[in-house]
């Protein structure tokens, strides 16, 4: 189930929290060739995804909060 969604403007690309499957994905906007998982360990049911592209950053709501790095 997503529960979270995050826009990086700069890639053109879209980060979503899934609470179901444990996971953060990337997808693109405009190119179809599917999506990737960016994050599966040590998480469980992640809530929320945030980014900042002109920093490089990407946040990830889980139990806790925590500072990612797969931008």
């Amino acid at each position: 189930m997503v529960e979270g969604l995050a826009v990086d403007w700069i890639s053109n690309n879209i980060y979503w929290a899934d609470s179901l499957y444990d996971w953060i994905m990337i997808g693109s906007m405009y190119t179809n060739p599917g999506y990737k998982i960016v994050v599966r360990d040590g998480l469980t049911g992640p809530s929320g995804v945030a980014v900042h592209p002109e920093k490089g950053w990407s946040f990830i709501r889980n139990s806790f909060i925590r500072h990612a790095t797969f931008i």
